[in-house]
């Protein structure tokens, strides 16, 4: 997989992905989730824009 993407502590062009999994955008630096992996003839990835959570006040 070549498309822009650098999985989280593999800095390799080509990896292996899975479900959970985190990408960074090399344009944007936005981190991604991949929610849906379909392989077959029109393979593709989902991916969901990361939001880290953050304690909420007076918690």
């Amino acid at each position: 997989m070549s498309s822009g993407f650098h999985k989280l502590g593999d800095y390799r062009e080509e990896f292996d992905v899975s479900t959970g999994d985190r990408l960074m955008s090399s344009l944007t630096r936005r981190v991604y989730s991949i929610v849906r992996i379909q392989i077959g003839e029109e393979s593709f990835a989902e991916l969901e824009l990361f939001v880290k959570e953050e304690a909420s006040p007076g918690a």
